[in-house]
């Protein structure tokens, strides 16, 4: 019962993450290439989404330590699902909206990458966090096992699966986004149903360090060059 809803719901997100970013990736090299064919300039927007992803997580992860501590991490991972359904429709939105250039929407789906990214950053440290909160001590290692092998599962299966959808539909991009919008739904219903957890430090306050390297590991890595 406290296993299987954490254990989908961290799969699925996983699994999102990946799909959407490897739709987008291969919707870049996509657009690259038929304007490569057209004799027209062929920006590879490629770097620039995996940027759009990537920040995310160096500039928010801290806000997800104070979010998982201040709050239950229940709480957290539920409503980071819930915006996870917001943010894979605003692209299933964006694809729909017609006369846009590939290129224009090709940019609005790359700052949807990055809310997504904003998105799992927060979700992260209460993913992990919520552990040993759920399970005994006795249970951490086999649990921790399990959720790494299937977060590595989550990552390879969503990248070849973006990859095989876009395939299929080709045009009709929606689709595939889509389907995105079911899997955040499916884990947000998974994510309703893990037990809830106390607040761990219901008085913590947010301090700039937060959003930054905290000075405690500034500190420690000054000391400790090696």
């Amino acid at each position: 019962r406290r296993f299987l809803p954490f254990f989908v719901t961290q799969f699925l997100g996983a699994f999102n993450d990946n799909y959407f970013k490897q739709m987008v990736l291969l919707i870049c090299v996509n657009n690259a290439a038929t304007l490569a064919g057209k004799s027209a300039a062929s920006p590879d927007r490629q770097f620039l989404a995996m940027a759009a992803f990537a920040l995310p997580f160096v500039l928010l992860s801290g806000l997800g330590g104070f979010l998982s501590d201040r709050y239950s991490k229940r709480r957290v991972i539920v409503g980071s699902k819930i915006a996870e359904i917001v943010i894979m429709a605003m692209a299933f939105f964006v694809l729909l909206i017609p006369g846009l250039s590939k290129d224009a929407q090709l940019m609005y789906l790359i700052a949807v990458l990055c809310l997504m990214g904003a998105q799992s950053a927060i979700f992260g440290p209460s993913k992990y966090g919520i552990l040993p909160e759920l399970f005994r001590h006795d249970k951490l290692l086999p649990v921790n096992g399990a959720v790494q092998m299937t977060t590595f599962l989550a990552i390879i299966f969503g990248t070849v699966c973006a990859g095989i959808a876009l395939d299929q539909i080709r045009t009709s991009l929606w689709i595939g986004s889509f389907i995105a919008v079911g899997i955040a739904a499916a884990g947000t219903i998974a994510a309703l149903l893990i037990p809830k957890t106390p607040v761990a430090e219901p008085l913590l306050k947010i301090r700039a360090d937060n959003f930054a390297v905290p000075a405690d590991v500034i500190r420690l890595l000054s000391r400790q060059r090696g």
